[in-house]
């Protein structure tokens, strides 16, 4: 048993020993010192930029439609269609335009008929107007005869004579009055005809807008009637993103001339441009009162690997919108040319550069501490932006230099006075942090051992100094 008592406490004493023994312990030696980073200034291209996203859409969108009224007898093409100018969209049912040129015929003859009866009743009426006239001259010269005759049967004379100038009188005022109302009617009637010679006319004409062709290439993004459907007669226009305007003159006989969207009329296709593409972006507020009609702007396409093209701001909303009290302004940005790959609707993004300045003195941003406050001109009003830089001398020396900036770019800032190419300018005093080394520390058992010790005093476990 006391064996047993001395193994078991030796071997709980050798237990407690090791842990002492390799025990980890935790040092930190900090390291001081001061490392500057500088730029050297030098002759570049300065540039400020803001950016936005947008959708790619079509620059020039045409919306067309049938020239006359009728029933839809073929579609032609479909939404996603391209098609290029003079391409066959779709036809009318022939038999309705026909009908319509029989029926104005009819209204042709009739309204002749009415003409000649018109100018019958024009004859006729001239003719009773001449009767009467005569009439009235004859009764009033038996009048004046019977006036000079004596004797007592004078004055019955008179009277009968009187009566009979009198009633030739009123009858020649009716006459006036048929003639005038006979060519009255013969003037409606000849207005009547020469509407119904215009409505043959267009009748006519009608006949060739039954078949309708693409007045521009391009895609078409919306088809609006389907066979069978009834359509009446509409006209053909083009809009573009940003500034409307109207199409002027007509392709062939199958389009109008005024942009539907003005009319209220609905259109029978709509064809989209796909080589005049533009982008509308958004701008929150700050950014757009830097926008400027004719700004240049490089335009990528993150669904199109590779996709760039540049472009050209052509539009900015004069009235921003709140969405959850943040104003945006919308922008129509116009691209130089189509990207291959590009499709309507996909995500563009909008890089516009706001300033630029080529070949300058300039040097990093960050090494230019620049003045809040600008400095006005008393006479011409003008503004200087100042600023100081930290001038670093090849002994190490530092040397405060004001400076005037010109254009703050993105990443650089333009130096008109205070600095030459050439000379270096610290951007940054980085203060390095201590290192901590962390290692294992080994502590032997060397002075007093644990309490108990081991047999042997300094023996078994060998003593080790610690190490760092």
């Amino acid at each position: 048993m006391l064996i047993n008592g001395a193994l078991v406490a030796a071997l709980v004493l050798t237990a407690g020993g090791t842990w002492w023994y390799l025990r980890p312990a935790q040092a930190s030696t900090p390291a001081d010192g001061e490392s500057v980073r500088s730029a050297t200034a030098g002759v570049t291209t300065v540039t400020t930029t803001i950016a936005a996203q947008g959708n790619i859409a079509s620059g020039a969108v045409t919306d067309v439609s049938f020239g006359t009224a009728g029933t839809v007898a073929t579609v032609d093409v479909a939404v996603g269609t391209v098609v290029e100018a003079g391409a066959l969209l779709g036809t009318l049912d022939p038999a309705t335009a026909a009908a319509a040129v029989t029926a104005a015929e009819a209204d042709v003859t009739a309204a002749t008929s009415a003409v000649t009866a018109a100018g019958l009743q024009v004859t006729s009426a001239t003719e009773n107007l001449t009767e009467a006239q005569a009439a009235l001259a004859a009764g009033t010269t038996s009048t004046s005869a019977t006036a000079s005759a004596s004797g007592s049967g004078a004055g019955s004379a008179t009277g009968s004579a009187s009566g009979s100038a009198s009633g030739s009188a009123s009858q020649v005022t009716s006459a006036r009055a048929q003639v005038t109302t006979a060519k009255a009617s013969l003037t409606k009637a000849q207005a009547e005809l020469a509407a119904a010679k215009t409505a043959l006319t267009d009748a006519q004409a009608a006949t060739g807008l039954t078949t309708l062709l693409a007045p521009v290439a391009g895609t078409v993004t919306a088809v609006g009637s389907s066979v069978g459907d009834t359509v009446s007669a509409g006209t053909t226009g083009s809009a573009s993103t940003g500034s409307s305007t109207g199409a002027s003159g007509a392709t062939g006989a199958t389009t109008g001339a005024t942009d539907a969207a003005a009319t209220g009329g609905s259109s029978f296709v709509t064809i989209s441009s796909t080589t005049s593409l533009q982008v509308a972006a958004s701008f929150d507020e700050a950014d757009a009162a830097q926008l400027v009609v004719g700004q240049r702007a490089e335009v990528s396409f993150p669904a199109v690997e590779g996709a760039t093209a540049t472009a050209t701001v052509t539009a900015i909303d004069p009235v921003g919108t709140a969405t959850s009290s943040v104003v945006t302004f919308g922008a129509t940005i116009t691209l130089d040319a189509a990207p291959a790959g590009v499709r309507l609707g996909q995500t563009a993004s909008v890089t516009v550069t706001t300033a630029e300045a080529v070949d300058v003195v300039a040097v990093p941003s960050q090494a230019v501490v620049v003045d809040p406050t600008p400095t006005t001109d008393a006479t011409t009003g003008a503004q200087t932006v100042t600023g100081t830089v930290t001038l670093l001398a090849a002994d190490g020396t530092q040397t405060e230099q004001a400076v005037t900036v010109g254009v703050q770019g993105d990443s650089m800032t333009e130096i008109l006075t205070g600095l030459a190419a050439g000379d270096t300018v610290v951007v940054s005093v980085d203060t390095s942090v201590g290192t901590t080394e962390t290692t294992t520390e080994t502590e032997g058992f060397g002075g007093t051992p644990p309490s108990g010790g081991f047999p042997g005093g300094t023996g078994g476990v060998p003593q080790m100094g610690g190490t760092r």
